[in-house]
């Protein structure tokens, strides 16, 4: 098996990371993100995801959103619009869930909670709709981290003083 990480550098920017567990080897994949802050990174088969408070990954456009071949970390075309701040990204099983303070996905109203194809981006009908997240990204706190739990469900950490959802929650 294998770890994938985020590690931040100055000034070079954050990049990505592999240990492999066998002998805890590492190396480095070909991907700097610059603009921002830390990032959250999540692996569904041989693709990365990367969600954060970052503009770019190697020199191309990136809203806070990207994938990666996790064999040669080339970035691939997936590539959701969000249009405040993802703050964490999960896949699994051929989707992939942002979570964060915003208000559109793709230009599609999803408050801080959404769904998207794992190999096109498009946004999925799926929308639990998180209140406390307004227009343009605007929160009381928004959805802080997720993980997917053994049962298949999705779980997630909202700040303060704690949002609720307005939709089921299952996806």
């Amino acid at each position: 098996g294998e770890i994938v990480v985020g590690v931040s550098g100055v000034p070079a920017g954050t990049s990505l990371g592999v240990i492999t567990i066998a002998d805890w080897s590492y190396r480095v994949l070909p991907a700097t993100f610059t603009g921002g802050g830390g990032i959250s990174v999540s692996v569904d088969g041989n693709t990365i995801y990367a969600g954060g408070q970052f503009t770019a990954v190697n020199g191309q456009s990136r809203a806070g959103l990207a994938a990666f071949d996790l064999t040669t970390g080339a970035l691939l075309p997936w590539q959701p619009v969000v249009d405040a701040t993802p703050v964490v990204v999960r896949a699994a099983a051929g989707r992939a869930w942002i979570g964060g303070i915003f208000s559109r996905v793709s230009g599609q109203r999803r408050r801080g909670l959404a769904e998207v194809d794992a190999v096109t981006g498009a946004v999925t009908p799926w929308n639990p709709d998180v209140l406390g997240v307004s227009e343009g990204g605007y929160s009381y706190g928004g959805i802080r981290d997720l993980a997917i739990g053994p049962d298949g469900y999705l779980y997630a950490a909202v700040g303060s003083p704690f949002p609720s959802f307005s939709g089921p929650v299952t996806g």
